[in-house]
């Protein structure tokens, strides 16, 4: 199986990964201040955790990626961990890689093209044999995520938590009452999200076990078994954690994220507004096009809608 280098992976990670990956010559590493930032250790994971024989590389030691490295490598490290921000930047994994962000690595960047599409084409492989995911735990906990984001900027506007001239006690309790105004959805919240990781963390040891263990082909003579997976895609918590941000912001700067005013000629709008405020924070916006990802997502579901 072709391997690539530690050169295709700087083409690759270039400018998106930079905060987030620091390229040794073993391999791909988180950094170090990013093992400390992250106390949920959401970003600790990588692929070889979910592989447990004796022979198995040990998690504390291993890359998230070696090199050399293999496409199929290269899908289990993007399924979730700090890879999962590389099809943040390129694509949904069903429909990507983006051939512009492709195209962008430059003239010479033949190898890396050729990784990130066989990388793309092995996580559909894998997939078709773990099976497919229902999108309605997926939509249930992005719809939930965005509703309670809209009524929780509400609530504290109208119990005006963040007022001038209170005391912090005082807005305290104020923050007290918006909460509980919306708990019965803030329960609905947890729930779906208890719900969804718990069945994507089954779906993704499936997924990169049949990536780098595939299961043996079956026989002509012998139907394949039917598997229902009760599973969501990545990376959901990371989208729905930008588009709940973006929402808020929205809220913050005084607008009702379904009657958004039309942008004046030659001024920004609140689009720019709202992506200024979202590009602060790195961790959930690695570049412009993650925002630009977020904000049509929002509008495709209908969570975002211009005045005509």
């Amino acid at each position: 199986m072709k391997t690539y280098s530690l050169k295709d992976a700087e083409a690759i990670f270039r400018d998106y990964g930079e905060q987030w990956l620091e390229l040794k010559a073993d391999g791909v590493h988180l950094r170090n201040e990013q093992l400390q930032f992250d106390p949920t250790q959401a970003l600790h994971w990588k692929y070889v955790c979910e592989l447990d024989g004796a022979d198995s590389p040990n998690p504390l030691t291993a890359p998230c990626l070696p090199f050399p490295f293999t496409a199929n490598q290269l899908a289990a490290f993007m399924l979730d961990g700090v890879g999962a921000v590389i099809p943040s930047v390129y694509g949904n994994w069903e429909n990507g890689p983006d051939q512009g962000m492709l195209d962008s690595m430059g003239v010479l960047a033949r190898e890396p093209r050729r990784a990130m599409t066989e990388a793309y084409t092995a996580y559909m492989t894998a997939q078709g044999t773990v099976g497919p995911y229902p999108s309605s735990l997926e939509k249930r906990v992005g719809r939930l995520s965005k509703i309670h984001s809209y009524r929780n900027g509400k609530a504290n506007k109208h119990e005006g938590v963040f007022a001038d001239g209170i005391t912090p006690s005082e807005s305290l309790t104020r923050r007290e009452r918006a909460v509980a105004s919306n708990l019965e959805l803030g329960t609905q919240l947890n729930s779906a999200k208890n719900e969804y990781e718990a069945a994507f963390n089954g779906w993704r040891k499936a997924m990169v076990r049949q990536l780098l263990q595939p299961a043996p082909a079956q026989s002509p003579t012998t139907p394949a078994p039917v598997v229902v997976a009760n599973i969501a895609p990545p990376p959901l918590a990371r989208f729905a954690a930008q588009e709940a941000a973006a929402l808020g912001e929205i809220v913050k700067l005084g607008y009702d994220p379904l009657t958004l005013p039309k942008n004046k000629p030659g001024k920004p709008g609140v689009k720019a507004a709202v992506s200024s405020e979202c590009l602060k924070n790195k961790q959930l916006f690695v570049s412009r096009k993650v925002f630009e990802n977020c904000w049509e997502r929002l509008t495709a579901i209908g969570a975002l809608k211009i005045q005509k």
